[in-house]
């Protein structure tokens, strides 16, 4: 079952409860809420966590406190590291590349089981992701949440705008909505919950809250102001950040918790990733580890 709000009712009797997504589960203050009931009341409990998968303040527990949990209610705890993953296609070199990039040592990327390339502009971004579609394949882009987002259920308003400069040194202006709050027929937007899936989804913008839990074919990615590479190490600029749930978050934890929405949001591509960042230092940077078109 997926993390929420289960009644003490819906537990009685149950030998096993299985939690997906387990790192997605809503922090109830200092105390460990409904992960507490289900193992207080089920004698086998699995939980699926990726502690990098944690993007909320308010959200996810760590392998160390469901620990101290299982010792607080008596009950035994083992842990078993799952290695592989179906998605990205299955590429232990290109999970593994994306993990030291944002946590560890970058490393150019060189191999031929995984295509990431690095877009030079949003606009060939755009013009990649549009190609898919017409050929019958799921194809999205999904950003950092660095943009408005009036979340208006009549329009999509190009709230996500991004200026660049062309090879003859002409300033652009690439613009794009977010995805739709709700299904606006008029748009062929189609409501959030749907916007990796259905068609017309490919012309809106997702974000770490709509692309979090699912895949898609061909990924963009479109890295904002809110994480620059400077001195060889990644800074986070919080100033930049639309989500209302990262204010007031310390410094610290802001740049772990921005380091796991782009990890998030490079592992949704099945079969290819193209990657962008609106800062200009930090384009650089990423071209010398990623080849180009």
């Amino acid at each position: 079952m997926l993390p929420g709000d289960v009644p003490a009712a819906a537990l009685k009797g149950s030998r096993i409860t299985i939690l997906d997504e387990a790192q997605r589960l809503r922090r109830p203050g200092d105390e460990y809420g409904l992960v507490q009931q289900i193992v207080d009341r089920v004698p086998i409990v699995v939980m699926f966590l990726d502690e990098r998968q944690i993007v909320c303040p308010n959200a996810g527990l760590t392998l160390q406190e469901i620990q101290e949990l299982a010792a607080r209610s008596g009950a035994t705890f083992k842990h078993h590291s799952l290695a592989g993953c179906f998605r990205t296609s299955s590429s232990a070199s290109y999970m593994g590349w994306v993990t030291d990039l944002l946590y560890g040592t970058p490393t150019r990327w060189e191999r031929a089981d995984y295509k990431l390339r690095l877009s030079t502009n949003p606009e060939e971004l755009q013009t990649w992701i549009d190609h898919h579609p017409a050929q019958g394949q799921h194809a999205r882009t999904a950003a950092g949440f660095c943009w408005p987002w009036a979340r208006d259920t009549s329009q999509l308003r190009s709230e996500v705008a991004i200026p660049w400069t062309d090879t003859d040194g002409a300033e652009q202006l690439w613009e794009a909505p977010w995805n739709a709050f709700q299904e606006i027929r008029s748009a062929s937007a189609p409501h959030r919950n749907f916007w990796a899936t259905a068609p017309g989804g490919h012309r809106q913008i997702g974000c770490i809250y709509t692309a979090q839990g699912l895949e898609y074919a061909y990924s963009g990615v479109i890295i904002g102001p809110d994480l620059v590479r400077r001195d060889d190490a990644w800074q986070p600029s919080p100033q930049y950040s639309r989500d209302r749930a990262m204010r007031d978050v310390l410094p610290d934890d802001y740049l772990r918790l921005t380091l796991n929405i782009y990890h998030v949001l490079l592992t949704r591509g099945i079969h290819a990733t193209r990657l962008y960042s609106t800062d200009r230092e930090t384009q650089a940077f990423l071209n010398t580890l990623i080849p180009q078109p």
